[in-house]
């Protein structure tokens, strides 16, 4: 990117002054994991090392820094509140964002160097190989790929990687010199979010490309912050499952009450299902939401809030409340799409399959503590699916209270083909 339009595309109309000043050297190196400073061991000299190293740390930072928009408090304010204000809170996430980004492009960029017409060539090809997981192809099916052994194409990959994210950055500072979005701070505010959101997960590719130069690797063992993500993504479905059921409990009960009749049993059904959305907001699992869900989330919790304020209730209005709270919650479910989600269910899936097999395998040689053993460690993996289908749910909760130690064989062969069906 050049420095004209580096220095331009970096301000919001709404706040002129916001400038975006690009020095590789404020780009300090981050922590480098284990198994990535193992594999500079393998390097073929020094200088390729400190070339390695210093990408690696880059992109450490880069990762870091990337993480969630952190705008606690500002869906509560007074809705009257001036955009300027929210913006003038916002700008230095806003700045920091595209500096982050736009520093560690410049590190790949003067670590592998490559002509324009090896960029061109590569562009296409290197970018929907690395990418294939991101567009629904296979998640996780570069990790099973062997270890290139060429720097250079390495290189061409990693700088496809480069002109997609500045083409990202572009887009969202064409966004952000657009009037329209300054004025819904919640748009605004998914913008940002989904840049960053994409740009971290796009430097993680970067790293793990960078890591299969050397060996076959596992995205856990060389992104850094991978497996937070994974645990932060996996707290958040299960989160959202349990409150699902628990406000379900409460709607159930709610729809069998005449208003008009019994007022008091009709509030006290809301102001539980008003207590569980008040008890999600303070979580930080609420707060790794996307702006966009989040704001769902309070315009239905402040809908039920003016019902629960009305003299008269009327059973019509908090039926169609409650059908609306019911399609939001079913939305949620599209976070099982996310690509660290689908790539870390097909793997549980996997290691599900091999404890059933295991366990198919000791009945039919009737040896049935080995058959309780991996059938306890099948529901033991199927934890980490929590969330992911209600019906599993279901059947994970009940065989988990279950005593398997005390279940015969053909029982136990039971529970592994229903345990298969669901999965």
């Amino acid at each position: 990117m050049s420095h004209n339009t580096e220095n331009t595309a970096a301000r919001g109309r709404a706040n002129d002054d916001v400038e975006i000043n690009v020095d590789e050297a404020d780009f300090e190196s981050g922590t480098i994991l284990p198994r990535v400073l193992e594999l500079l061991t393998r390097t073929a000299s020094e200088q390729e090392r400190q070339r390695y190293e210093r990408f690696f740390g880059a992109a450490s930072v880069a990762i870091e820094r990337l993480g969630e928009i952190d705008v606690s408090g500002s869906e509560d304010e007074d809705p009257d509140n001036t955009e300027v204000t929210f913006w003038e809170k916002l700008a230095p996430v806003v700045t920091g964002t595209l500096r982050r980004v736009e520093s560690f492009l410049d590190v790949v960029r003067n670590q592998f160097p490559i002509t324009e017409v090896e960029q061109e060539a590569a562009l296409d090809e290197a970018f929907d190989e690395a990418f294939s997981s991101f567009d629904g192809g296979a998640p996780g099916t570069l990790a099973t790929q062997e270890p290139t052994d060429s720097i250079q194409e390495t290189a061409k990959t990693l700088r496809s990687f480069c002109s997609n994210l500045t083409r990202e950055l572009r887009s969202l500072q064409d966004s952000l010199a657009s009037p329209s979005i300054m004025q819904d701070r919640w748009n605004l505010l998914e913008r940002i979010g989904e840049f960053r959101g994409r740009a971290r997960s796009a430097i993680g590719e970067m790293v793990f490309v960078a890591a299969r130069l050397f060996a076959v690797v596992r995205k856990e063992d060389v992104v850094p912050f991978y497996k937070e993500d994974v645990d932060t993504s996996l707290a958040l479905r299960g989160s959202i499952s349990a409150l699902r059921n628990r406000i379900d409990v409460q709607r159930t009960r709610l729809e069998r009450v005449d208003a008009a009749t019994d007022d008091a049993s009709a509030r006290t059904y809301v102001k539980r299902i008003l207590d569980e959305f008040h008890g999600f907001t303070r979580t930080n699992v609420y707060r790794s939401m996307r702006a966009v869900d989040r704001r769902t989330f309070l315009e239905v919790k402040r809908e039920l809030e003016k019902i629960a304020k009305r003299t008269l209730l009327d059973s019509r209005e908090i039926r169609t409340s409650l059908e609306g709270l019911a399609r939001f919650l079913d939305s949620l479910t599209l976070m099982n799409q996310r690509e660290l989600l689908l790539t870390h269910d097909k793997e549980s899936i996997a290691d599900i399959e091999r404890h059933l097999n295991a366990t198919v395998d000791a009945v039919v040689d009737e040896k049935p503590d080995v058959a309780r053993s991996s059938l306890a460690l099948a529901l033991k993996t199927g934890e980490n699916l929590f969330g992911r289908e209600p019906t599993f749910d279901v059947l994970l909760n009940l065989f988990t209270h279950a005593r398997i130690d005390t279940v015969e064989l053909p029982e136990l062969l039971a529970m592994a083909h229903l345990i298969r069906r669901q999965l």
